[in-house]
């Protein structure tokens, strides 16, 4: 996780402008299962979840929690003081973790280990045939395993719906005042693309509006990973047309040719699920409005900002940071990343300033002609 972006992602009352260089603004069943909708009650208010997921596998343990973590958690307590900010960790497995976060104040901690159900336990089995291990890390297999926690976090603690945020995300402004479009909107699941061909799908930020949602998305992973009704099968057969071909890939063809292993991960899951179930699982706007270049080479960036034909319905004159927003102003890890200014052109986002005389700047929330980054 070191090595991904400090991504801007959210919210209502931000900070960045896109101008032309004229100065004019840019215009912006495994087990029983209750799904009953308790209402998360503190002070007699409702209180929405915001809940940040780390697994720690024994390779990083020693190195406890990840200062980029920290910083994303004290940020998110700080901007969401209406909501419930949640990070689960295994903190059974690695105390050196929860020695990091226990002086946070406002921080509710949870510990997978103590939560996890025997369908988490069966995906975490399937796992380890699935994924390409990173050699530590295990990214792609935990950044798969996290939908699971969610689902044991919901349902042992009784939320009906939550927002998920992966940690090295920043968050600006209120995330209940959205409550209303979300609900009304974005019915099932919902997350951000970051390519065109909507072959890789990012759960940057995942709004689950209910628990029944998730359950049908846990059952799809389970069903990639038991090949049950040729789901894996049909998977793979999706998505060579974007990630073939290498020598000694998955699933080679004649010609030894299959498909990159890098390319076997959760983002691409998701963006099978959501080319399956596309009423049940929305896309959120990713750049703001603005009369973008188009020509026969790249697809209309507008279909993908707020009232686009790609994404669901505007969140107010916001846009959600599937990955390009962070790494061009914040830049990607210092470690083995780029310095700010970052773009890339396969991004949807990458694509839209690459194309277009603008410049992005960071301003204070307050400042006219400014548009939300959610």
């Amino acid at each position: 996780m070191d090595t991904l972006s400090i991504k801007i992602a959210l919210w209502w009352l931000i900070s960045i402008v896109i101008a032309s260089q004229d100065n004019n603004a840019g215009v912006g069943r495994h087990q029983h299962l209750h799904l009953h909708r308790p209402q998360n009650v503190f002070n007699n208010s409702i209180r929405l979840p915001i809940v940040y997921v780390y697994t720690v596998v024994p390779a990083v343990c020693k190195g406890g929690l990840p200062e980029y973590i920290r910083t994303s958690v004290e940020q998110g307590i700080d901007t969401q003081p209406d909501c419930d900010v949640v990070l689960v960790s295994n903190f059974g497995d690695c105390v050196h973790i929860k020695k990091s976060v226990r002086r946070l104040a406002r921080l509710k901690l949870v510990d997978s280990t103590e939560i996890a159900s025997l369908r988490t336990k069966e995906f975490a089995n399937l796992s380890t045939n699935i994924f390409q291990t990173d050699g530590a890390g295990e990214l792609w297999m935990t950044s798969a395993l996290r939908f699971f926690i969610l689902e044991d976090l919901m349902l042992t603690h009784g939320y009906h719906e939550l927002i998920h945020v992966e940690a090295d995300n920043m968050m600006y402004g209120r995330l209940m005042s959205l409550l209303p479009i979300l609900r009304s909107g974005y019915r099932g699941l919902a997350a951000t693309p970051l390519n065109t061909d909507k072959s890789f799908i990012t759960a940057s930020v995942l709004w689950i509006s209910r628990l029944g949602a998730l359950l049908k998305f846990n059952n799809y992973l389970l069903s990639l990973g038991l090949n049950k009704n040729q789901y894996w099968t049909r998977y793979l057969k999706w998505l060579r047309q974007y990630a073939c071909c290498k020598k000694g890939g998955v699933d080679p063809d004649q010609h030894g040719n299959g498909i990159k292993p890098f390319a076997i991960n959760e983002m691409s899951m998701l963006a099978f699920y959501h080319h399956e179930h596309p009423s049940e699982f929305k896309l959120f706007p990713v750049v703001p409005a603005h009369p973008y270049i188009t020509n026969r080479y790249v697809a209309n960036m507008s279909d993908y900002g707020p009232g686009g034909l790609q994404v669901g319905p505007a969140t107010g004159h916001g846009v959600w940071d599937p990955n390009s927003w962070g790494q061009l102003l914040g830049g990607t890890s210092s470690k083995n990343g780029r310095d700010k200014g970052f773009t890339d052109s396969s991004h949807i986002a990458g694509q839209a300033i690459r194309l277009n005389d603008c410049t992005i700047r960071m301003l204070c929330g307050t400042t006219s002609s400014v548009f939300a980054v959610f």
